[in-house]
């Protein structure tokens, strides 16, 4: 792979409108699909607080790792990336920090977010949305990675690295599922790195949505060992987001229930 300099890295992060964070937690992987934003040039997350759980568990993590390797919804100028961090939490419960720093890219990144912030007004019609649990990720580490074009077959698979340290270390691997519908499931790298060695934990994140509205977005995990490059998979292999639009009441529904997570997680803090 081509050396990765800051420029790319910078360009991967201002362009890219999804990546995967990705952590080990009680010697387990897990992995997440995150929109990545930025602060003063440096990568962050910024979650409304329906998703306060997850933001205080990723907060609590000594490393997590970022991929960025999707490049639907990306310009030309664009390399995958893959950057380990320690991420800190800020909780910007008056929204300001997101308002100015982040909003405009989150409407750019992440279109959903438009009918509720685009404007004063809908941002005090929506008050519950403003207020932001900002993840920053302080970069120690930043390195290339491969890029994945098949959200249906092309994914990320996360295993515990067990070094020379107490703690092990999350570990990604773009990869390719081979055998889609059956089990186990069969992976091949995208990369030149061959897949690690056999664990007895692994797992297997995908996710996909439609382009370029992202009105729907659907995450695909399947989780067990890992055998000779073959995964005992939990549940079947992703077949990709469908393409039905939710209808009027749907779409009532959602924002109905995304208000009340979002005021619920506020009350909570």
């Amino acid at each position: 792979m081509p050396d990765l300099t800051d420029v790319d890295l910078r360009a991967a992060l201002r362009t890219a409108a999804t990546a995967e964070l990705c952590w080990v937690s009680a010697g387990r992987p897990y992995g997440s699909p995150v929109v990545p934003l930025q602060v003063d040039g440096a990568p962050a997350l910024a979650v409304p607080y329906s998703q306060v759980r997850w933001a205080r568990e990723v907060a609590a993590q000594a490393e997590v790792v970022l991929t960025v390797s999707d490049p639907r919804l990306s310009g030309r100028r664009w390399k995958a990336v893959r950057l380990r961090a320690r991420p800190r939490l800020v909780e910007d419960r008056d929204g300001d920090l997101f308002v100015d720093e982040m909003l405009t890219d989150e409407l750019r990144k992440y279109p959903p977010s438009r009918a509720l912030v685009d404007s004063i007004l809908l941002r005090r019609e929506n008050w519950w949305y403003v207020p932001r649990l900002v993840v920053h990720l302080d970069v120690t580490e930043a390195e290339p990675f491969a890029e994945r074009f098949e959200p249906a077959t092309e994914m990320v698979l996360v295993t515990a690295e067990h070094g020379g340290g107490q703690n092990p270390r999350a570990r990604t691997d773009a990869v390719r599922v081979t055998s889609p519908g059956a089990s186990p499931l069969r992976l091949e790298p995208l990369g030149t790195v061959p897949l690690p060695a056999d664990t007895d934990d692994a797992l297997l994140l995908g996710h996909d949505f439609t382009s370029p509205d992202m009105e729907l977005w659907q995450t695909y995990e399947a989780r067990g060992p890992l055998t000779s490059q073959a995964l005992q998979a939990e549940v079947p292999v992703f077949s990709g987001v469908g393409r039905r639009m939710p209808r009027l009441a749907e779409r009532l529904r959602g924002h109905r229930d995304l208000r009340r997570a979002c005021v619920a997680g506020l009350r909570a803090t």
